[in-house]
């Protein structure tokens, strides 16, 4: 995956590393980057980003740490051999993240639970009609 993959936003109020992690985690989770897929390098991303190298070496350290990642010394970074449970369960963790955000946004512009209930069933019923058709 090339560097201009990645983006980080300065002002933001989390830290870069971790900028860096969640896109490179999403990126698993969505197939983007698959097993063996290489990274750029640390110098490369840092170039790109205009950040410091040894805040993209943390977010891949952090990542090898994880599992995710794996590291070969003169070689570069890959994404590591990664079991489906765990591609699973993180993908499900992050759809119920999603769907919490969605729920609290609801509840803040006033929707009661029924109506959100009701929201969803709408959802799924012409999400189930798509399937149907495709």
């Amino acid at each position: 995956m090339h560097s201009r993959f990645f983006s980080v936003n300065p002002y933001s109020s989390e830290p870069v590393y971790e900028q860096l992690k969640s896109q490179i985690r999403k990126a698993i989770l969505w197939g983007s980057l698959r097993q063996g897929d290489q990274l750029p390098t640390i110098k490369d991303l840092a170039s790109t980003l205009s950040v410091n190298p040894n805040t993209i070496a943390r977010a891949f350290r952090e990542l090898m740490l994880e599992g995710l990642l794996v590291g070969e010394p003169g070689v570069g970074t890959f994404v590591n051999n990664i079991k489906c449970e765990f591609l699973d369960t993180e993908r499900r963790q992050h759809f119920c993240r999603l769907l919490n955000g969605c729920l609290r946004e609801g509840r803040t512009m006033g929707l009661g639970i029924d109506e959100i209930n009701s929201i969803w069933k709408e959802i799924l019923d012409n999400f189930s009609k798509e399937d149907e058709h495709a």
